[in-house]
């Protein structure tokens, strides 16, 4: 049972999310999307510009181009990932998570199970002001928080973590500050 039920009053409640996660797929695109995009471009420029000197000017280049591809964009995306998807608390987004929001915060509970069967899980608390995050992006069903430095990670906040969509809606106001603007 969530925290926000029965509750009427829009602006004092605290609205939670259920336990969720970034799945790997989702994960990687968000990493690609935020950090990725001049590599793959770059990346793809020169694999088309091997490819088409392989054909026309001598297949060494042709045999450069299959490089690319097998072995420096798997070393490239290794970096990605080592860089930026450990970085800051991105690691977070990957792991069963539930988030609250209130007022002022945003506070993620990070769900730890313990090693035993018979060992009780526990939920890790981390706090992030909303003045802790810039501009959020928007997805197809979901938005991401950027975070400012020095963590320069992000949160990943999906539409499905909400029972109805006037609490998502109502969460993206609250961390964006719209709300604030809006009263005045």
């Amino acid at each position: 049972m969530k925290e926000s039920d029965g509750v009427s009053n829009q602006h004092g409640r605290v609205i939670t999310t259920d336990v969720f996660r970034a799945d790997r797929r989702r994960f990687a695109m968000l990493l690609m999307e935020r950090h990725g995009q001049a590599w793959m471009l770059g990346g793809f420029f020169l694999f088309i510009v091997a490819l088409i000197l392989g054909f026309a000017v001598d297949y060494r280049l042709f045999i450069l181009a299959i490089l690319l591809v097998c072995l420096i964009a798997p070393a490239l995306l290794l970096l990605l990932y080592y860089n930026y998807g450990l970085k800051g608390d991105n690691f977070l987004n990957i792991l069963d998570h539930r988030i609250e929001i209130a007022e002022n915060s945003l506070l993620l509970y990070l769900q730890v199970k313990g090693e035993e069967e018979d060992e009780k899980e526990e939920w890790r608390c981390y706090d992030y002001h909303f003045s802790s995050f810039s501009n959020y992006t928007v997805g197809k069903d979901y938005v991401i928080f950027p975070m400012v430095k020095p963590k320069e990670g992000f949160i990943y906040l999906p539409v499905e973590a909400f029972n109805d969509q006037e609490d998502f809606s109502e969460a993206v106001k609250r961390i964006s500050k719209r709300e604030s603007n809006e009263d005045n």
